[in-house]
């Protein structure tokens, strides 16, 4: 009976059904139109932010540069520590703004962990010093198939993280190992830790937790979300493990390329 109906209402038989057709069609018109028209607002809005991110890195570099020829002074320490944070969150706003087109262009190619995790440490190697925070490198000589654009995002917000709730005369650790059919990395830092109960939600959109609402240490809550949204387009897989003003370790799973494939397919 219900296959009746819906062959009477494509056919058309009555004035009713013909009338029902046509605002239907009309409505799937108009809903496509607004669709195209958002996703072009969308793209014209990346490209704006994209440019607006190029121009201020321009005064943040001369800035830089100027800091370097200052001497140790105190004011000189302190802007390039401000400039560092800018050159950050400007380049997390690129990020975020073109979360979903960055993952339409995504080039799955060889990823060498040890250049690129010393790529991310030298990124962050003011900040990194400032703090007194020690780098330890282990066991990094792997290559994994990934997006090296979007994987520099996440360890720059892991790095980031691991500053930002730092304690004194903290560390980090970077360790890679082969498993049975994936590699891992992990990031553990000694810092301030996580609360268990914000554990399960750390890369929920917009929590921040009982350390991000801390006056000292504030935080939107978009990083780590952007940065599990990145981590499950490429197809690899994060975890984090914490105890309480011990330790937080981040840990990304990077699985064989035929893997990797057959959750494309």
């Amino acid at each position: 009976e219900n296959k009746d109906m819906d062959e009477s209402l494509i056919d058309g038989k009555s004035f009713e059904e013909k009338l029902m057709k046509a605002i239907i069609d009309n409505m799937n018109i108009k809903n496509n139109k607004e669709i195209i028209n958002y996703k072009q607002s969308l793209k014209e809005l990346d490209e704006y932010i994209a440019k607006w991110v190029h121009e201020i890195k321009i005064p943040i570099s001369a800035l830089n540069i100027m800091t370097d020829r200052l001497n140790e002074a105190e004011d000189s320490i302190d802007i390039k520590n401000q400039l560092a944070k800018m050159s950050f969150l400007v380049n997390s706003i690129l990020y975020s703004s073109r979360s979903t087109s960055l993952f339409e262009d995504i080039f799955i190619n060889k990823v060498n962990l040890e250049k690129l995790v010393k790529s991310s440490v030298k990124n962050n190697s003011f900040l990194l010093i400032k703090n007194n925070i020690e780098v330890s490198l282990e066991n990094l000589d792997y290559l994994v198939y990934s997006d090296i654009k979007c994987l520099s995002y996440v360890l720059d917000q892991i790095i980031n993280n691991a500053i930002k709730y730092s304690k004194e005369n903290n560390r980090i650790e970077f360790y890679a190992k082969q498993e049975s059919n994936f590699i891992t990395l992990s990031i553990k830092d000694y810092g301030i830790g996580i609360n268990q109960e914000d554990l399960n939600r750390i890369f929920d959109k917009g929590f921040t937790g009982s350390n991000g609402r801390n006056k000292i240490y504030k935080s939107t809550g978009m990083g780590m979300y952007f940065t599990k949204k990145m981590i499950d387009k490429l197809g690899h897989r994060i975890e984090v493990s914490s105890k309480l003003n011990e330790y937080t370790n981040f840990k990304i799973y990077f699985y064989d390329i035929s893997d990797y494939l057959n959750m494309e397919n």
